[in-house]
């Protein structure tokens, strides 16, 4: 079973990855920072995925109500707490 320290390393592997391709079709690219569309209720997640949002719950949590219907991770301006 993957641990949480080892998807986060993933994470970061991807998003240095992903820097080329981005930049490279940056213009046709729908999702971007702050993009939320697809983050609304009945969103399902491996369970690394979930042992990772655990362990950010707490204090991401206690900040502020989230918008009804929406990720409850995501800030003001529809950026994921737990991702970013």
């Amino acid at each position: 079973m993957p641990t949480v320290n080892a998807l986060n390393l993933f994470y970061e592997e991807l998003d240095l990855a992903v820097v080329p391709i981005e930049a490279r079709h940056k213009e046709r690219l729908q999702c971007k920072q702050g993009c939320s569309a697809c983050c609304v209720d009945d969103i399902t997640v491996f369970e690394v995925e979930a042992n990772n949002i655990v362990a950010h719950c707490e204090s991401v949590l206690n900040d502020v109500a989230h918008k009804k219907g929406m990720c409850a991770f995501l800030d003001d301006e529809g950026r994921c707490r737990i991702y970013a």
